[in-house]
């Protein structure tokens, strides 16, 4: 089927965002704050306009999150994944999806991303990365010393050789919450 003239200007609106919030995020970041505002603009008649883009509300919640308006960063990233699930780096989508619920203090949301993402990515380092936030602040959770070990070990093993050491670094930082909130001062 061929595109409208409606489509094509809602894509090239879409890829005129897409470019200001790229040159944004890589320009020096002081006098960037037009380039910004013109991207968040963009973005938001691009997203409003045609609710089954992805990409648009996806940089869009980026932005709202470098602003700390973090419940418009979660609500516009659900959005983008409900237009494409598969969308652009699903992972980094999925990732962020369980980060800024867990940042919103929405434990239940945080947890069912953290299971998405295993599910869906497993083995992969950043599965056991949220399950140890999970397990070190979440209330509901109940770890123990032995289980975070574990966790962070699996974890670390599936990291890429490139980012191993800094991973595991991350890793023990967030089994030192666990044994923290576990009482296991001699772990």
């Amino acid at each position: 089927r061929a595109m409208t003239n409606v489509e094509i200007y809602l894509g090239a609106l879409e890829a005129h965002g897409m470019l200001l919030f790229t040159h944004w995020q890589t320009a020096d970041r002081g006098s960037s704050d037009s380039v910004l505002a013109k991207a968040q603009r963009v973005l938001s008649d691009a997203s409003e306009a045609d609710t089954s883009l992805a990409l648009a509300p996806n940089a869009l919640s980026a932005i709202h999150y470098a602003q700390g308006n973090f419940e418009q960063a979660r609500l516009t990233l659900a959005r983008s994944y409900r237009a494409d699930p598969y969308a652009e780096d699903p992972r980094g989508i999925v990732g962020r999806l369980f980060e800024y619920n867990f940042v919103d203090a929405d434990d239940g949301e945080a947890r069912r991303w953290c299971a998405s993402y295993g599910d869906r990515f497993a083995p992969d380092w950043f599965a056991g990365s949220c399950r140890l936030e999970l397990m070190a602040w979440d209330p509901t959770e109940r770890p123990t010393a032995d289980s975070a070990w574990s966790v962070a070990r699996s974890a670390a093993a599936a990291a890429p050789e490139l980012i191993r050491e800094p991973v595991s670094t991350q890793l023990e930082m967030l089994v030192a919450g666990v044994l923290a909130r576990v009482g296991a001062v001699d772990s």
